[in-house]
Parts: C-alpha cells; sequence; structure tokens
C-alpha cells in the first residue's frame, strides 16, 4: 500500500503552488496529513552541460528582456542533433534522480500522501518547446518516462489565460512562452484525462473542489 499521489500543473502564473499550499492546509485541518513536493527539475548532473551551453551560445542574451532572441537562438542550438541528444539525456537522468529521492521513495517505503507542485508533464513540456519538439513527439517522450516514474492518483490542471497569469508573475519573459505552453497542457490533460480547473476562479472555492474529488476517490484518508 503506498501513499496517495496528486499532481498540480499548469503555466507560470497559474497559481500551482498557492493551491497546493491551501489543499495541504484545509486537508491538515481535517486530520489528513499531506506533504508538500515541488517537482520541477533542478540542474545538478545536468549542471555542467548547461553551464557550458550559456557560456557558448547564450553569452549577452537576456531571457527577460529579449525573449524572442533567446528563444531563437534556443532553437538554432537545438538543431544540432548531438547537442540536442545530450541536453536531453542529461536532464532526464538529473530528473529521475529527483523524483525518486523526493516521491518514489516516500510513496512507497514511509506511504507518505504527497501533493506535488510541477510534474514530469511541465517538465516535458518545457523541454520539448526549448528543443523544439512538436507536440507529437513530446506526447510520446512523455509516455515512455511516464513508464518508469510513480503515476499520479490525481492530476490537476489549473487552466489560466494568458493575460492573466502574464500579470501575475514579474518574471515572466513574454505572453508567447505562455501561448505556447497552454497549448501543449491543455492537449496533454486531454490525453491523459487530468481534472481542469478555472484558475480565474477563487483559490478558495477550487481548494473546496479538490478535497471533494480526493474525498469522492479515496474517501476517509
Amino acid at each position: 500500500m503506498k501513499g496517495i499521489f496528486i499532481c498540480i500543473i499548469g503555466i507560470d502564473g497559474s497559481g500551482k503552488s498557492t493551491l497546493a499550499t491551501s489543499f495541504i492546509n484545509e486537508m491538515r485541518s481535517k486530520g489528513n496529513g499531506f506533504n508538500y513536493v515541488w517537482s520541477g527539475c533542478k540542474h545538478y548532473i545536468s549542471f555542467p552541460i548547461v553551464f557550458l551551453g550559456k557560456k557558448l551560445f547564450f553569452r549577452g542574451i537576456d531571457r527577460t528582456n529579449d525573449y524572442y532572441q533567446f528563444q531563437e537562438q534556443i532553437h538554432k542550438t537545438a538543431k544540432i542533433g548531438a547537442i540536442s541528444k545530450i541536453y536531453h539525456k542529461f536532464v532526464l537522468l538529473d530528473y529521475f534522480s529527483q523524483i525518486f529521492l523526493k516521491i518514489q521513495i516516500p510513496l512507497i517505503i514511509d506511504k507518505d500522501n504527497i501533493i506535488s507542485d510541477r510534474y514530469v508533464y511541465d517538465v516535458f513540456i518545457n523541454l520539448a518547446i526549448n528543443l523544439g519538439y512538436d507536440l507529437n513527439l513530446t506526447k510520446n517522450y512523455l509516455k515512455s518516462f511516464l513508464y518508469i516514474c510513480p503515476k499520479p492518483d490525481l492530476v490537476f490542471l489549473i487552466d489560466i489565460p494568458e493575460e492573466v497569469a502574464f500579470h501575475r508573475k514579474s518574471d515572466i519573459p513574454s505572453i508567447d512562452y505562455l501561448n505556447v505552453r497552454r497549448d501543449y497542457y491543455l492537449s496533454i490533460a486531454k490525453e491523459y484525462g487530468m481534472v481542469i480547473l478555472d484558475g480565474t476562479k477563487d483559490k478558495d472555492e477550487l481548494t473546496e473542489f479538490i478535497i471533494k474529488i480526493v474525498e469522492n476517490n479515496f474517501g476517509s484518508i
């Protein structure tokens, strides 16, 4: 018997962290324990590749102030097949080791209940867009990687208009950055039968809705 594993995903500025924290607080007030895990990808094993790439290909380019030039340079670099493949493999190796420690072990050995802020879906969407993968190729890679990863019991996608998300966070480089990602999220959500939340709704309303779905699926935790 493993713990319950729930994910909240979505574009930057959709409110993932806020909603995950709200859910945990409400569940704990009911005596039901959930642990928060941030499951984005940090660069450890892949750090030398990322560092070298920035020095060689992105010197003098500011991602925040000149996103279009930055994205164009990413796509040019990704066309160099050897670099693209090395980066892809190192990032996934990095990420698998992180989720093994942060999610797999606590779920199976400690039997923790986990709510994850971001997960494999977010990481693959970012990786795909950076490396110029189309949606079908992204789905194929994602499907393969999910075979070796912990399977979420529930996944919630917070869907929100790009303009709203853009004005929520000061570090989003462009609305176009959100546009393409939102399309990928919605298509993948449909593919995997995720629960889609209206991110423009009040946090407390969304929290209550998630709790009802969790209780309907798992009863008293």
